[in-house]
């Protein structure tokens, strides 16, 4: 499970797509909530050959601040 919080919206979820699929990392389900100060996307996902959410937090926010 990954939850994130994003303040601005516009193109957050593009992006955090991308980043997934850059990562070979698959998306089993997500919602988005609107909150005021801005969105919360849930998602479940799925990988192969990987240990610990440690690792998928880890690749997925070095690969975000790489892309963004």
């Amino acid at each position: 499970m990954m939850s994130m919080r994003h303040g601005n919206a516009h193109n957050a979820i593009a992006k955090v797509c991308e980043a997934l699929e850059s990562l070979c990392l698959k998306v089993i389900s997500t919602s988005i909530t609107a909150v005021a100060s801005g969105i919360v996307h849930n998602m479940f996902i799925e990988t192969e050959g990987m240990h610990g959410a440690q690792t998928i937090k880890e690749m997925i926010q070095t690969h975000s601040a790489i892309s963004m």
